[in-house]
């Protein structure tokens, strides 16, 4: 799924960002067929259920997470600020990647608050 998202959302970004954007398909076939790879070659990985090769993967996934909504709450500061299409270059762009981390981490804590608030736990359900 987050191979799908990330794929949407990446020519979303580069369309709302760049003061030039990229002609180019976000997504051709030669693409498409490296990201099906990696995900098979990830999802083979996970299932020898090695710690070695499962913790990494792990830190990837959270890692991809958190991107994830960093690019989506930039994009979102952007467009409430009326700042598409003005940037030339990823250095430019401090301003809302500092918003869009901002943004991502206080939704984070408030799901986590909210967790807490209705099961009592910081690691979910009680068992018990």
């Amino acid at each position: 799924m987050g191979i799908a998202l990330a794929s949407i959302l990446y020519p979303a970004f580069n369309q709302s960002v760049w003061l030039h954007p990229s002609p180019e398909r976000a997504l051709d076939w030669k693409k498409l067929g490296i990201l099906v790879g990696i995900v098979i070659l990830l999802n083979l990985a996970i299932l020898t259920e090695n710690p070695y090769i499962l913790f990494p993967i792990a830190i990837l996934s959270v890692l991809g997470v958190l991107s994830l909504l960093v690019i989506v709450f930039s994009i979102a500061w952007i467009l409430i600020m009326h700042e598409e299409n003005i940037y030339t270059s990823l250095g430019q762009m401090w301003m809302p990647f500092l918003a869009g981390t901002t943004l991502a981490l206080l939704m984070i804590t408030a799901i986590d608050m909210l967790r807490f608030k209705l099961t009592g736990t910081w690691g979910g359900f009680p068992l018990g």
